[in-house]
């Protein structure tokens, strides 16, 4: 896969097979698990763009519209 596309929408298709993979439980997935879940999907969803700047660019903007968590809040003084 990645030699056939060794650029992004390569990395997005096997991206996507590992996650197949993982899902049915396929040999030597069984234990797989991904922390990075939005960031995989994000991953994923690359092969929609004809250029990976312009994924990443719409993958920037939805991040920065997501809340933070109050573990990620910088604190502030009082």
């Amino acid at each position: 896969m990645l030699l056939a596309e060794p650029n992004h929408l390569g990395i997005s298709t096997a991206i996507a097979a590992i996650d197949q993979f993982i899902k049915s439980s396929a040999a030597g997935f069984s234990d797989v698990k991904v922390d990075l879940k939005r960031e995989f999907r994000e991953a994923q969803r690359l092969a929609q763009y004809e250029d990976a700047s312009q994924g990443l660019c719409c993958a920037i903007q939805v991040t920065a519209k997501l809340p933070l968590s109050p573990d990620r809040l910088i604190p502030q003084p009082l």
